[in-house]
């Protein structure tokens, strides 16, 4: 009998984790003080590894001789290099819903002591003061939690906010109409659901349209002491912008578990605004519950791996036959992120279909996963890997549609992918097709009645979608000149029945938003938006 396989602990971790994988016959190690120099030292024996919040580098993977897989004990892999462990053959794994119960009592959490005062309350009384009358608060029963964002902790807050006999609306635009409404949760626009919320909640990732996504602006339209909650990322919202809200809305109140300044001590700039702000030190999932599912499912996943070669929460496997490439699955990508963001700020996220033809037809159920990968990204949910992205889509109620492919049409082997949205009861699509070209590289031929666009969908892409008439072109490059923006590659088409015109602008450098606004507004264009692809 060979040796027993071996697995790296590398993180405080329930102990039902080593047990488990000790039983099943693992060789298991537990260090908790690792660096990821001191990791990158020691990997090389080990054929599995479990993390938390640790960084796992390229470095590390690199001296991986023998691993196979690594374990995310939590939602989130931004701390681990997918892309190196992918290159390495190495699977990366996760347990996404492990620590979402425990951050949805959190926002309870906050919202009861809130409500209460419990920690004014609390410390003035232990001072030996007797401060009632002070402390009047106010029940959460009728009052309206909006959820922004319903993913796994999102939508664990419905039914609790029910039993408090609160009101719930919530945002989040890759979520059906019907699946909201089997949640039992009525979905709004972004400012409505702002202004419309007593408790209002963020529980998003941290992609480029969620990104400072909630402004001052938008904020200030809360209602009369509403409390803004986040426990999803501190970027959501800049830290300019908090300040702003703050100074401006003095009957406003923040509770955050995460801080601009990083999970680390020392001074946080919102410490200044004293009792109208609840902190806590990013204690979200830290819970012995939420530890203890982490654990577990993290070590089941590792004994059903190499016992079974059963893969519960992959984030970066799929198999890619022979007769595609890296290259089909970026371009498969690059059409379905930029036909949503042709949509995105539309409407609900309702379809995506997908048509690929010539002999790309028989690869149309993984062409697919990267399609829906790059809907989902421009829409602001983060999906890491194709591997998960359609059951995402199917979790928020979104309909994928395979067609046949009419090859009479001549496309040869390309990939056609529609977006639809549902906006005022209406619904409303876009198209783009792409193509491999001779040379291997993707390009994008048409986005809805723009044919013949030829351009590689890589770097950084500006497009505007406007009346056709003269002048535009020049007016586009003399304000992205005044930005000191550089213009690598640009097209300018006009559409099939010569009303309307796209200009598509690659640049060395993302351009700012206020940018694109600027333009907008000089050429009065109907579509505008910026989109980095890989």
């Amino acid at each position: 009998m060979g040796e027993p396989l071996k697995v790296l602990i590398a993180t405080k971790l329930d102990p039902v984790a080593r047990d488990l994988m000790t039983q099943a016959g693992f060789s298991v190690d537990v260090d908790e003080s690792v660096t990821p120099e001191s990791l990158t030292a020691k990997i090389a024996p080990y054929h599995g590894l479990m993390v938390r919040s640790d960084k796992v580098t390229a470095a590390v993977i690199a001296a991986a001789d023998n691993l196979r897989i690594i374990v995310r004990a939590g939602s989130g892999v931004n701390t681990i290099d997918v892309e190196a462990a992918t290159a390495r053959n190495i699977l990366v794994c996760n347990t996404p819903s492990a620590n979402s119960n425990s951050v949805a009592e959190l926002i309870f959490g906050y919202m009861l002591s809130l409500a209460r005062n419990l920690t004014a309350a609390h410390t003035s009384t232990q001072a030996g003061e007797w401060n009632k009358k002070l402390l009047m608060g106010s029940e959460l029963a009728g009052c309206t939690l909006g959820i922004i964002g319903l993913g796994n902790i999102g939508s664990r807050l419905i039914p609790k906010a029910r039993g408090f006999d609160m009101n719930v609306v919530a945002f989040d635009p890759v979520v059906s109409p019907e699946h909201a409404k089997s949640l039992g949760v009525t979905l709004m626009p972004l400012d409505e659901l702002v202004a419309a919320s007593n408790f209002l909640t963020v529980h998003v990732p941290l992609t480029p349209s969620t990104k400072g996504m909630l402004t001052a602006e938008l904020l200030q339209s809360a209602p009369e002491g509403a409390v803004f909650m986040n426990a999803s990322r501190a970027e959501v919202v800049t830290e300019e912008d908090l300040q702003t809200l703050m100074k401006k809305r003095s009957d406003i109140r923040l509770a955050v578990d995460l801080f601009h300044e990083g999970d680390k001590p020392g001074d946080k700039s919102l410490a200044q605004h004293k009792e109208r702000v609840q902190m806590s030190p990013h204690i979200g999932a830290s819970t012995r519950d939420a530890n203890f599912r982490a654990a577990k499912q993290g070590a089941e996943e590792i004994v059903e791996l190499f016992a079974n070669g059963i893969i519960a929460n992959p984030v970066n496997m799929i198999r890619i036959p022979a007769a595609l490439g890296a290259s089909h699955m970026a371009l498969a990508t690059s059409v379905g992120k930029i036909a949503a963001s042709m949509v995105a700020a539309k409407g609900q996220l309702t379809e995506i279909r997908q048509t690929c033809y010539g002999g790309l037809f028989e690869h149309s159920s993984i062409l697919v996963k990267s399609g829906v990968m790059g809907v989902l990204d421009a829409f602001g949910d983060e999906v890491v890997t194709p591997t998960g992205a359609e059951a995402i889509a199917g979790e928020k109620g979104v309909k994928i549609v395979l067609r046949e492919p009419d090859d009479d049409k001549g496309h040869g082997e390309s990939v056609t992918l529609d977006v639809i949205v549902r906006a005022d009861d209406q619904l409303k699509s876009t198209s783009v097709r792409g193509t491999i070209n001779a040379d291997g590289q993707a390009v994008i031929r048409r986005i809805d009645h723009f044919e013949d666009i030829d351009i590689f969908p890589t770097g950084n892409l500006t497009i505007f979608t406007y009346e056709d008439r003269t002048g535009v072109s020049g007016t586009i490059g003399d304000l992205f000149s005044k930005a000191d923006i550089n213009i690598l590659d640009g097209r300018y088409k006009t559409s099939s029945d010569g009303e309307l015109a796209i200009a598509i602008l690659k640049t060395a450098e993302p351009v700012p938003a206020e940018t694109v606004t600027d333009i907008q507004q000089n050429i009065q264009s109907r579509r505008a938006f910026s989109l980095e692809l890989s």
